[in-house]
């Protein structure tokens, strides 16, 4: 059996939004610590996520995250949206 916490999964974008490829017990959240998320009204690629962790607020831009899909040969057109949302 596999079971995936929240903390998981947030430990997990933290990672990704911070661009660390390996995490301690000091990035892990602590008892109901969580993470705020928003971002710019833009185009997707355009837009910039700024969120807050542990009282610092931070932005990533969109582009930097798309830029290893698109390294890899991958076209916008083909990142894995849900129904109804289109890349503009």
């Amino acid at each position: 059996m596999l079971a995936v916490s929240h903390d998981t999964l947030l430990s997990a974008f933290l990672a990704v939004m911070f661009d660390v490829e390996e995490i301690d017990w000091n990035d892990w959240p602590k008892m109901m610590e969580g993470v705020f998320l928003w971002f710019d009204d833009k185009p997707f690629d355009q837009a910039n996520a700024h969120f807050i962790w542990r009282g610092q607020v931070y932005t990533r831009p969109i582009s930097s995250l798309l830029n290893g899909y698109r390294a890899a040969g991958y076209h916008p057109s083909k990142l894995l949206l849900p129904p109804g949302v289109q890349w503009t």
